[in-house]
């Protein structure tokens, strides 16, 4: 994977891009080890998510798309897990750590581009392959769960390779 990046980097500078090999976002990992508890908002993102969709959707709730069985074997535990959670993200000391280190996230990240003068951020979006649905065995991607989910901000995703 990483041989692949760097060729789409070369690339890039092929085509004219000014590339900074190599730059970090001051105190990154310091405010990730900082983080404390988790936060696991799905099952009420989805469920606001669902009554907002009217009619338009045969279910309500997560509990409702676990009784359907309508989803891929694979998923159930995960399903299962998030329905079990009871505590309200607006009230998890978890959910508040995530929002504060999104906040610096984004300010680190503001200060990168303006210190360095970026017009954007290169990396790559997964860590390995994506695998097959069902598969279970071999590692899994990242998805870019950091930069772009983590301050808001907008990614574009190129295939690359």
């Amino acid at each position: 994977m990483l041989a692949v990046f760097r060729k789409a980097l070369e690339d890039l500078r092929s085509a004219g891009a000014v590339i900074l090999d190599s730059v970090r976002v001051d105190s990154l990992d310091a405010w990730r080890r900082a983080q404390a508890g988790s936060c696991i908002p799905f099952k009420f993102d989805l469920n606001a998510w669902l009554a907002r969709q009217g009619d338009r959707v045969p279910v309500r709730t997560l509990e409702a798309v676990i009784r359907s069985r309508r989803f891929h074997p694979s998923i159930e535990t995960r399903l299962s897990a998030s329905q079990a959670v009871d505590t309200v993200p607006a009230e998890s000391g978890g959910c508040r750590s995530r929002d504060e280190f999104r906040a610096r996230l984004r300010e680190g990240v503001l200060a990168l581009m303006d210190r360095e003068r970026l017009d954007a951020l290169v990396y790559p979006t997964w860590s390995h392959p994506p695998r097959l649905i069902g598969d279970l065995n071999t590692p899994h991607g990242d998805n870019s769960q950091l930069f772009s989910p983590g301050t808001g901000f907008p990614a574009i995703s190129v295939p690359m390779g």
